[in-house]
């Protein structure tokens, strides 16, 4: 278990849940000083929302120490095309990705201001597992 670790979940409705996190590494780095680590962690229902989400307030605080990370999940109905097989939402998915590589990169000044380096995509498609994409802020904001 991680020490110091606390959990916030806020729950507004269907597809309108948040959780934030925060705990510090049981390691200590060569200066001596701890790192902690917050997250947090938003469900919406469409893709649209995440844009809202990215234009809110983001409820982390950044040092220039902490690796903080924000995840978005969206959910029950993330793709409008058929879902055959898992791999059916391909094209549609590639979208969203360059859709949120834009979106990150207009609010990077916010995320950074947060201490965000990683932010994590998923999109439910049952009956299939979910899509997931992952974005760092150091290669701007690029899928990996």
């Amino acid at each position: 278990m991680f020490p110091e670790f606390k959990v916030e979940l806020t729950d507004s409705g269907p597809s309108n849940i948040s959780c934030k996190y925060s705990f510090q590494y049981p390691d200590v780095p060569i200066d001596g000083q701890p790192v902690s680590r917050q997250g947090y962690s938003r469900c919406v229902s469409s893709v649209d929302d995440i844009e809202k989400v990215l234009s809110e307030l983001i409820p982390l605080t950044g040092d220039g120490r902490q690796a903080n990370v924000m995840s978005v999940i969206v959910a029950p109905m993330a793709f409008k095309s058929d879902k055959l097989s898992f791999y059916s939402t391909d094209e549609e998915f590639k979208g969203y990705i360059k859709k949120t590589e834009d979106m990150l990169r207009k609010n990077s000044a916010a995320l950074q201001a947060a201490g965000v380096c990683k932010f994590s995509l998923m999109m439910a498609q049952a009956s299939h597992a979910p899509r997931y994409a992952t974005f760092l802020l150091e290669g701007n904001w690029a899928e990996l």
